[in-house]
Parts: C-alpha cells; structure tokens; sequence
C-alpha cells in the first residue's frame, strides 16, 4: 500500500502489529512450514478477537463450528499474499 508519508506509514504498522506479537518456534529446517505456521497463528489471534477458535478448522470441519476448513483456508491465503516487514 502507499502511504503519502512516513507517519501515516507507520500508523498503519502500529494498527497490525498485533498480528506479529507471541511465541514464534525457530525452525531452520523446514522455513516453509515454519512460514505456514506464522500464518496460523495470525489466523488464531484474529479469530479470538472474536471470541472463537479456529485451530480445529485446519484439518478438518466440526459439524456445529462457526469457521469450515474452506473459510480458514480462505483467511490463510490472505495473510499468505501479505508481505511481511522483518523489521
């Protein structure tokens, strides 16, 4: 996205920084699964901004569970496509 200047650029940093906070695991040997499971964390906290849990939704549906494995796939590939800062 372009910001028109670097407070309005940060600002925007500040507001999904959250998504970057908790326990990151160090896997050297494997970085894509390591990548996928940054991915699913970043599914897990948005999902309990809501008050739900979605951990269940990555391998498989629950009858009754308001999140099918389609809709946590569909989020997953959001935050897939989205470039993250290493700073």
């Amino acid at each position: 996205m372009q910001t028109r200047n670097a407070a309005e650029r940060d600002n925007l940093l500040v507001a999904t920084g959250f998504l970057a906070i908790g326990t990151k695991g160090v896997n050297t040997k494997n970085p894509e699964q390591f990548h996928y499971d940054i991915i699913d964390d970043q599914i897990d906290v948005t999902a309990a901004l809501s008050g739900m849990t979605v951990a269940c939704a990555r391998c498989h549906d629950h009858k009754y569970d308001p999140i099918p494995t389609s809709d946590y796939y569909a989020m997953a590939g959001i935050f897939h496509s989205t470039r993250r800062s290493p700073a």
